[in-house]
This record gives structure tokens, C-alpha cells and sequence, in this order.
């Protein structure tokens, strides 16, 4: 998740977190708060995309064009803009030219796929490459084009985690199949030595809907409501971008994250509500990983893969956090959002947010006093403060690409124990 630069067992455990949630207040979700930083926010975006040599810093486009998918805004001006740095694109810096493909992915989705099936042929910064490829891989007679020039570009950089997972992606395009799951119940049985708790999200491939998110303690059994039934939340893992997780700012990346403790974020974006802090591959050391005294120095894929059972180990999905990693992406979390949500009230979504590449759980603020009034994150706070451990991990798993959010029914079956 990039900087907001562009403005300031046999137990069974119960969850109930309503005594704490008014401790948490958020001044950004008062009504006239809302209103004003809306307005504030497109007058700043309106300026700052009048072309001028100023205004085509690396920061300035970043913040920019965070602020336009923020508000899902475009405008004559703003669709001016992006035409102009497409057009000059060779111009520009690498970093530059990530900012601009950025936008261009987010919200010009169908405008400039020429141009860009033009640029690509002289782009040849693997992450950049891989969203244009993505970009115009609209268009799935683009394959072999991608193929081909992933050969003459990249025949040195083969093995580049941003090229393999791309590859990988082209090859299930091509294919036109759907990875089948490898057995759930697998992956649910899975325990790894040490004494960890688990989270499972449950996600579809189209990050447009939610997931469902569930926990197990560290001794083998599911988290529980106060009433008995099994404790889950819904969960949106989509990014703003809608980007492959694999890449920077784009959805939660499918596999395995270590949790590393609970943070209170002073983000007016994010919100107040305890978050969880997760780490990638790569982003921590093995040992801090683990969270254990393991002595291997480097990351390696055979170590990732045996968090999985081996009936998972030869699914290449699940390799996209390990890929994520080693590319360098960091700053993943699982929080709730004081964005709002009237800014994708047109969206299928609404009224979850979407993020910078986190895991949004849904929550209410009031629009008077900017109080808290209900949060499936502080749900899942709770869930996971009394799982028995401190050290855990949470396992993002997309069960297949159906067009609606994922239901408790579909999983409860995989579940240890009668439910």
C-alpha cells in the first residue's frame, strides 16, 4: 500500500467488541467534513492537471491520480491530461511512466488500448511492462504479441517475478481454463509445527465481490460468535487499481501473509479501528516471518510452499504473495476504511471500499459526531486477540471466478467441525 501523499481447540471463543466501539472516532466521516474534503479534493485535482512542467513530478502525478480513483473522478480536463502524457509517454521517467499506466488501468480502461498495444513494444521495465501487458490483454488476441516480446525483452529476466507470474496469467488466458482449487479441506487440515492461529479469506478471481474471511486458534478450532455459531466476516480484497495483486497497489495477493501485530493507524483514510499488520515474503526476514528462531537466511520458494499442504504445493496461484514479495511489494494490511463509501455508489461493492491493495472489512461511522457505530474489522480484532497466540497467518484463497460474493455455505463444509 503506497503513502496517502496527496493530503495531509477445544475452546470456543465468543466475540463481542461493542464496549469498544466507542472508544474509535474519525472527524473525516462527519457529513460536512465529507463534503468539504470532496470539494477540496477535485478543486486540487482540477488544478493540478492543468499541463505545465510543474505539475509532471513523479509525486505530483502519484497524487493526482490517487486522488482521481479515490473519487472514481474524470473530467474534460483530467481525460485532457492523461491524453497528453500518453501521447509524450516516452518523455517521462520510469517512474513516471508507472503513475501513468496506473491511471490509464484504473479508470480509461477501454481508451487507449492502440496506444498502448503501440508503447509496449519499446517499454522495457518489467512492472510497467506487465501493466501494459494486462492492460491490453483486453483484448486476448494479444497474447501471442505479449509472448513474443516477453521473449525478445526479457530472455534475461526470465525468472523475474513480475514476468513469471505474468506468463503464468497469459498461459490461463490462453488456455481459457479456470484453476480448480486444489481440496480445501487440505489446506483447512494443514498445520504447521510451531503454535500459530489462522486466517482463511476466501475470495473470488473477480475482486469485485467479497470474500468471506474465517479464524481458527491455535488449537485447531474455529473462532465463535457469542451466540455459538461460527464467527466470519465479509472481506473485500480488491484494490482501487484492480491491478493483479502481484504488482504494486493492485488487489491482496493471493497465497500466504505472516501476521506481525495489531497497529492503530493515524490515516484519516483508514480509520482509527485496530488493524492487522501483514507482511510478505521477502518484506521481513524468514525468522521474523515465522516468528519463530528459524536460522535459514534467505527466502526460497520451497520454504514458502511448505505452508501448504502438498496436495497445494503444484497450484501457481498461491505463489502470487511469494512473487509480490520478491518484487518488492510491501505494506499490506487488514483494516477498515472511513472512506466514503457514496464514492462507488454506482459500484457492485457499495458500500464496501476499495483500497490501495489492503483487506477492507465494512464499518459505520456517524455522520454527526464522526463516531463508530459498527465494524466487522473490530469483529475481527477481537476474533483474532483471543485465538490463543500471538503469531499467525492468513491464507488468501480464490475459490473460482462466479460472479457474487462468496457465501458461509459454501465453505462450512470444508470446515473441522460440525458447525
Amino acid at each position: 500500500m503506497k503513502k496517502y501523499i496527496f493530503l495531509l481447540s477445544t475452546f470456543i471463543f465468543t466475540i463481542s467488541c461493542s464496549s469498544e466501539i466507542s472508544t474509535f472516532k474519525s472527524e473525516q466521516t462527519k457529513a460536512e467534513n465529507r463534503v468539504a474534503f470532496r470539494q477540496k479534493l477535485i478543486e486540487k485535482i482540477e488544478q493540478s492537471t492543468i499541463i505545465n512542467e510543474q505539475n509532471l513530478s513523479t509525486d505530483q502525478l502519484e497524487s493526482t491520480f490517487w486522488a482521481m480513483e479515490l473519487l472514481q473522478y474524470r473530467s474534460p480536463k483530467t481525460d485532457n491530461f492523461v491524453e497528453y502524457l500518453i501521447q509524450n509517454y516516452s518523455n517521462f521517467m520510469d517512474s513516471q511512466h508507472r503513475a501513468i499506466l496506473e491511471i490509464v488501468y484504473s479508470l480509461y480502461q477501454n481508451d487507449f488500448i492502440q496506444e498502448i498495444k503501440t508503447l509496449i513494444e519499446s517499454e522495457n521495465n518489467p512492472k510497467n511492462f506487465a501493466m501494459m501487458a494486462n492492460y491490453i490483454l483486453q483484448d486476448k488476441t494479444a497474447a501471442n504479441k505479449i509472448k513474443s516480446l516477453i521473449a525478445k525483452k526479457f530472455s534475461q529476466q526470465i525468472n523475474h517475478p513480475i514476468i513469471l507470474a505474468l506468463q503464468q496469467n497469459i498461459e490461463r488466458i490462453e488456455s481459457g481454463r479456470i484453476f480448480q482449487t486444489p481440496p480445501i479441506e487440505d489446506l483447512i487440515n494443514h498445520k504447521i509445527d510451531e503454535d500459530y492461529f489462522y486466517i482463511y479469506s476466501f475470495q473470488r478471481k473477480n475482486r469485485d465481490f467479497r470474500g468471506i474471511t474465517i479464524v481458527k486458534n491455535n488449537n485447531g478450532r474455529f473462532v465463535r460468535n457469542d451466540d455459538g455459531s461460527m464467527f466470519f466476516i465479509k472481506h473485500f480484497a480488491r484494490s482501487i487499481t484492480n491491478l493483479p495483486g502481484y504488482l504494486t497497489n493492485g488487489n491482496t495477493p493471493q497465497g500466504v501473509l505472516s501476521f506481525q501485530g495489531f497497529a492503530n493507524s493515524k490515516n484519516v483514510f483508514i480509520g482509527p479501528t485496530t488493524n492487522l499488520q501483514l507482511a510478505l515474503p521477502y518484506e521481513f526476514s524468514v525468522k521474523d516471518f515465522f516468528a519463530n528462531s528459524n536460522e535459514i537466511p534467505e527466502w526460497n520458494l520451497k520454504l514458502y510452499l511448505s505452508l501448504f499442504p502438498k496436495s497445494w504445493q503444484n497450484y501457481f496461484p498461491i505463489q502470487e504473495a511469494f512473487l509480490a514479495g520478491k518484487a518488492g511489494r510491501t505494506e499490506i494490511i487488514a483494516h477498515g476504511s472511513a472512506i466514503d463509501p457514496e464514492y462507488y455508489k454506482d459500484k457492485n461493492y457499495y458500500p464496501y471500499t476499495p483500497s490501495q491493495g489492503c483487506m477492507t472489512a465494512l464499518e459505520n461511522w456517524s455522520s454527526k459526531d464522526g463516531s463508530l457505530l459498527e465494524s466487522d474489522q473490530l469483529k475481527l480484532y477481537e476474533a483474532v486477540k483471543k485465538s490463543g497466540s500471538q503469531n499467525g497467518f492468513i491464507y488468501v484463497i480464490e475459490l473460482n471466478d462466479d460472479s457474487s460474493d462468496v457465501k458461509f455455505e459454501e465453505i462450512r463444509n470444508y470446515l473441522l467441525e460440525k458447525i
